[in-house]
């Protein structure tokens, strides 16, 4: 499905981030993938997401300081979005910045705590709810 979206509208940033998202998983799609994402990054550098799983990408490839560029343009672009925080911490440490991974990884904490003591609004099979988790 993101395949066929991607290819009936190739200059929508969206359909390159699913089609990497669905072959992120398999190792010999990664750079499959990683390219997908620069795609869907050189169409929209605004869109958090992006940046996030291509760090993810990056840092499980071994590859954490070019992770780290991603990732903290991730954080910048979308402060509260906690994947961003975990992996960016993943690859402080991967680099032996300690100081700066216990900085995310407390973030992510602080985000976690205040997402808990809020109600938020969810999707829930075509229809919204308010949800006290």
């Amino acid at each position: 499905m993101a395949e066929r979206y991607q290819q009936t509208n190739p200059s929508d940033y969206r359909g390159y981030y699913y089609l990497a998202a669905a072959r992120e998983h398999e190792e010999e799609q990664r750079p499959v993938a990683e390219a997908l994402l620069r795609k869907a990054i050189g169409l929209n550098p605004d869109f958090a997401a992006s940046h996030t799983l291509l760090g993810k990408l990056l840092v499980r490839d071994d590859r954490a300081s070019e992770a780290v560029l991603d990732l903290e343009r991730a954080v910048q672009l979308r402060p509260g979005y906690q994947p961003a925080h975990l992996y960016l911490g993943n690859a402080y440490r991967k680099l032996g910045r300690r100081a700066d991974a216990d900085r995310e990884f407390q973030k992510l904490r602080e985000l976690n705590d205040k997402e808990g003591a809020e109600p938020r609004l969810r999707y829930h099979r075509g229809s919204t709810t308010n949800s006290p988790q």
